[in-house]
């Protein structure tokens, strides 16, 4: 979503191409179509513009929220500072779904994640995935922004974070990574009980809202998309590459 007041302007972008980021980012690319517009629009094409916009609805949906028990930063801080945390073979990346979907990019999973205190107020994470290296900070509160890569993409992205111990006494961190050039958020749910750490990935908009957008694009009913794709499905290959996108979750082990 973009905010553009020089022209008087809300852009909200709920898909893209693999072309759409190959000259520049999407702001540039907003940018540039407003400046280029045409002064000879006729009454036709304004009409059927303004009965676009009337037709639009907005519902907010609120980010979920962890139950747990408030704790002090500085106690997360020495919990997770220099730690460093293994996974084996996954298919779980940073990106969302929707945005790996669409660009046609795919991450090689998560290898391992690390931590490290920069301030009193601000922890950097580091996740490994395939031959990416990217870190983001978080801080105590606010939003902090950060750059992520995926196979020569790059997006933006703001990172807030939530923390405390769950009801079993276990510590939970939870990282909102938000795409800006994109409705897409990024969800990491952090579960440390020992030397394990559970991580779990999720999405908004999530993968559910995006097929019924799909869906009602291509005209098709769920029944006529599944009719269709079973037979592939079946496919050995596509099963098992279907199984490892549809995972949500990893175990990680603490190197010592």
């Amino acid at each position: 979503m973009l905010c553009l007041p020089k022209y008087n302007a809300l852009v909200c972008v709920f898909s893209g191409s693999a072309n759409l980021f190959a000259e520049g980012n999407l702001y540039a690319y907003v940018s540039s179509c407003f400046s280029k517009q045409s002064t000879s629009v006729s009454m036709t094409e304004t009409k059927t513009l303004y009965a676009a916009l009337n037709g639009l609805s907005l519902r907010h949906r609120e980010m979920p929220v962890p139950s747990m028990l408030p704790m002090p930063f500085k106690w997360l801080c020495e919990r997770l500072n220099r730690a460093t945390f293994s996974f084996s073979q996954n298919s779980l990346g940073l990106f969302p779904m929707v945005l790996q979907t669409v660009h046609n990019n795919y991450s090689e999973g998560v290898s391992s994640v690390s931590f490290s205190q920069k301030s009193e107020d601000c922890l950097e994470l580091s996740i490994k995935e395939g031959a990416e290296l990217n870190t983001l900070e978080f801080y105590n509160q606010g939003f902090a922004k950060s750059e992520l890569k995926l196979k020569d993409e790059a997006h933006e992205v703001a990172v807030s974070a939530r923390y405390g111990v769950s009801q079993e006494g276990e510590t939970l961190l939870r990282l909102y990574i938000y795409f800006l050039e994109t409705p897409s958020c990024r969800i990491l749910t952090f579960s440390f009980k020992g030397d394990k750490l559970t991580l779990c990935f999720d999405e908004q908009p999530a993968l559910t809202q995006a097929l019924t957008l799909l869906l009602e694009l291509t005209g098709l009913s769920r029944s006529e998309l599944l009719r269709n794709l079973m037979p592939r499905i079946k496919q050995n290959k596509l099963h098992d590459k279907l199984r490892g996108l549809a995972a949500v979750s990893c175990v990680g082990e603490r190197r010592h």
